[in-house]
């Protein structure tokens, strides 16, 4: 996680190009797959000046889609998103004090990049590992944009993500997991904006309940 802390040029100086026979995008297992019970995760998003506090749901539906939603602990609505296997993303309803264009395509990204967390299969990738630690980085360039995924020692999941632009870095994602394909918390937070997103699962709490 070192990678983590420094600056976009650091974070590129420190990797070692690999052949692309090194990449393992194909076994890679996203987090959020293959369950079509809802995940129930405790959640803050702190967002300028605002705080929220209270419970995501995330379901997978047997499509692939994902729908997102984020609740108050008095069940007032925050958002309530739909992320299609596609990439196309549905924003189905948002708090008025958040629902400005740019928080919303913000959000759309973080959560985005949160749901799908795996590099996409049909685009092209490169491959990189940590010249001090090891570990192997897949990068996926989209324009200006490009993400880059840390694997974990498994390489079947991945356990981090740095999103950079040609500005620098953007945003940063950390999974965190006791066991495989089982998420027990993930941090998002930005580099240059003022939003932080904390999901802690609440494992004991899915239930077989539909939308």
């Amino acid at each position: 996680m070192l990678l983590l802390s420094g600056c976009s040029a650091s974070l590129v100086n420190r990797l070692q190009r690999l052949p692309e026979s090194h990449s393992t995008v194909n076994e890679l297992i996203p987090w959020f797959q293959g369950d079509h019970n809802p995940i129930l995760y405790k959640t803050t998003i702190d967002i300028y000046q605002h705080h929220f506090s209270g419970l995501m749901v995330i379901k997978q539906f047997p499509e692939k889609s994902h729908r997102v939603l984020f609740i108050t602990e008095m069940g007032i609505k925050i958002f309530d998103m739909e992320f299609f296997s596609q990439g196309d993303i549905e924003l189905h309803y948002c708090l008025e004090a958040l629902n400005k264009r740019s928080v919303i395509r913000t959000l759309k990204n973080d959560i985005g990049l949160m749901i799908r967390n795996v590099p996409e299969p049909d685009k092209k990738v490169k491959v990189f590992a940590d010249r001090e630690s090891k570990k192997k980085i897949i990068r996926q360039k989209t324009g200006l944009v490009a993400c880059y995924y840390f694997i974990r020692e498994d390489h079947h999941n991945v356990d981090a993500i740095i999103q950079t632009t040609g500005t620098g870095k953007k945003v940063n994602l950390c999974f965190y997991s006791a066991a495989e394909n089982l998420i027990d918390s993930v941090k998002v937070s930005h580099y240059k904006i003022q939003l932080d997103i904390h999901l802690t699962a609440l494992h004991e709490n899915k239930t077989d309940a539909s939308e």
